[in-house]
């Protein structure tokens, strides 16, 4: 993980307490606060935090009705220019880390409030971001093939490549209504430009909720283990 950037527009870390507080509870936003009890309590574990309607978007936030803009092959070397066809996805979930994405929103709102227009080549800039392609538990079952135990090992998360996350209740998305169960397929990722998806953010996407601290660091690990695993000529156990 990245370190934490610094916060001069105060959006500090909402899951942390800062240093002179107390800490008798851990505010997540504007309707729901996460006690250090409860995050002690392994019996009650929390597994979202519902979005918060503006700032800077979070690692692992889930993202409804993202679109994609993908040039088409006919036309990549038209001298007259490309044509771009959209690519909706219903749910996609940010891969992009916490510390990019905060120096990207600083510095953004920076050059907003300057009225300076982004250089491409500032380095507290995000050029993309990251995301894998989130899909609802019936529609990726069809795509888990296997053994008769491979469903089981997906809701185990013991499948490399994917992810399977359980139902968002109300409490923890931000439009109230909760999410199904969902499953990630760690091919499939993408990325959108930064300022395009923030402008998508004002219309047609919406942001729903994140996943907890420590099952943010779970997916993150699972996802670069998946991307970081090395192709073997023969594995040990081949004959």
């Amino acid at each position: 993980m990245c370190a934490d950037a610094g916060r001069t527009l105060g959006d500090a870390d909402e899951n942390q307490a800062g240093p002179q507080e107390p800490a008798t509870e851990l505010a997540v936003g504007q309707d729901l606060a996460i006690t250090l009890a409860q995050v002690a309590n392994p019996v009650v574990p929390i597994f979202y935090i519902a979005s918060r309607a503006e700032g800077t978007l979070r690692q692992t936030e889930i993202l409804c009705n993202v679109r994609q803009h993908k040039v088409t092959l006919e036309s990549l070397n038209n001298p007259d220019g490309v044509e771009v066809e959209p690519i909706d996805h219903e749910l996609a979930i940010v891969v992009s880390q916490d510390c990019d994405l905060e120096r990207d929103f600083i510095r953004r709102e920076e050059l907003r409030v300057n009225g300076t227009v982004p250089d491409r080549t500032d380095a507290h800039l995000l050029p993309t971001v990251l995301f894998c392609e989130a899909y609802r538990e019936r529609t990726l079952q069809d795509m888990v093939r296997g053994q008769n135990d491979s469903w089981q090992k997906f809701h185990q998360n013991k499948l490399e490549r994917y992810q399977f996350l359980r139902a968002v209740e109300a409490d923890g998305d931000r439009l109230g209504i909760g999410l199904d169960a969902m499953g990630i397929d760690f091919k499939r990722y993408f990325t959108v430009p930064t300022a395009e998806l923030y402008a998508q953010l004002e219309g047609r996407c919406t942001r729903r909720c994140r996943l907890a601290p420590q099952y943010l660091e779970h997916f993150s690990l699972r996802f670069s283990n998946y991307l970081s695993r090395v192709g073997l000529p023969k594995n040990h156990h081949d004959l």
